[in-house]
């Protein structure tokens, strides 16, 4: 029976193992209220972070139905001429705050469905500018047609016709038959004999198309030049039977072919008559020696005689 009494030392471990044991317990629940503290205060900041997130994905959900509604309202105010009624209250009097959660007790509102855009079509191309057309140019008229003609139309240049009478004739009849002046050189040269065909065949033929190269030519072999023309203007003979308006008549187509008026200039017309002036006083044996060296005008002429003089 001794060996199962416990002595005191016994007794004495076993109070210090239950002590142990006890403050080994109270340790346990000292942790294990510092981690549930923890546990509840990790919970509180998701629940309230979740809280966070929840208002501000209602505060974006209004501010996108409030954009809905404004873009509806545009579509509508679109369609109709006259402007929309204002709307009422929502149902209950509850106005929810702009920008703000919903006011307690108020009832969710319905979520709006937004209208569908309209299609706008797009906008035309702007029609091409298109330049008002220029007045027409006013219409030159058409020159007249040539007359027919006929051989017999041009006389035969016949052996002991005056040849300017017969060129003279020519010309007439050319303008009243109307062909172009270009032409006349070809109408002419087939009626042409004796020294004035001569005088056309020995041209050039550069020149030959050119009437009046054509009539220089011929004039030139009857040695018939502008100064022929200036003595006869000069001394005119008096033909018999001849009418003072037919003296008139030649001495104006003397003129004419003498100084050629229609191509000079006034003053190129004076110095024609400034250099036969000053010719007619010169000495007969001068005046043959400056006209052969054929002076344009009375200033070379009197240079001419400078020379002369001075050789």
């Amino acid at each position: 029976m001794e060996g199962q009494r416990l002595t005191r030392e016994d007794l004495g471990d076993m109070e210090n193992m239950e002590e142990e044991f006890l403050g080994g317990d109270t340790g346990a629940e000292a942790s294990r209220g510092v981690q549930s503290e923890g546990s509840d205060k990790l919970l509180e900041r998701t629940l309230m972070a979740q809280e966070k997130e929840a208002y501000k994905q209602e505060q974006r959900w209004r501010s996108v139905q409030l954009q809905l509604n404004q873009l509806r309202e545009d579509v509508e105010a679109e369609r109709r001429p006259s402007p929309a009624p204002p709307q009422g209250p929502p149902p209950g009097g509850l106005t929810p705050p702009l920008g703000g959660a919903p006011a307690r007790g108020s009832p969710a509102p319905a979520p709006v469905v937004p209208a569908p855009a309209p299609v706008v079509p797009a906008p035309a191309a702007p029609a091409p500018v298109v330049p008002a057309p220029a007045a027409p140019a006013p219409v030159a008229p058409a020159p007249a047609a040539p007359v027919t003609w006929s051989r017999a139309a041009i006389p035969r240049l016949e052996e002991g016709d005056d040849i300017e009478q017969y060129l003279t004739t020519f010309e007439r009849l050319a303008t009243a038959y109307r062909w172009p002046r270009e032409d006349w050189a070809m109408f002419l040269v087939p009626y042409l004999t004796g020294k004035a065909r001569r005088a056309y065949v020995a041209m050039d033929m550069d020149h030959a198309m050119e009437y009046n190269q054509v009539k220089e030519a011929i004039l030139s072999k009857y040695e018939i030049s502008q100064d022929v023309y200036r003595r006869r203007f000069r001394e005119p003979d008096i033909r018999p039977g001849e009418s003072p308006r037919e003296l008139y008549t030649r001495l104006k187509d003397l003129f004419h072919k003498w100084i050629r008026p229609s191509n000079k200039t006034v003053e190129e017309v004076s110095e024609i008559l400034i250099l036969e002036q000053y010719l007619r006083t010169l000495a007969p044996d001068v005046r043959v020696w400056v006209k052969e060296h054929n002076p344009p005008d009375g200033q070379r002429a009197a240079e001419l005689v400078e020379n002369f003089m001075s050789a």
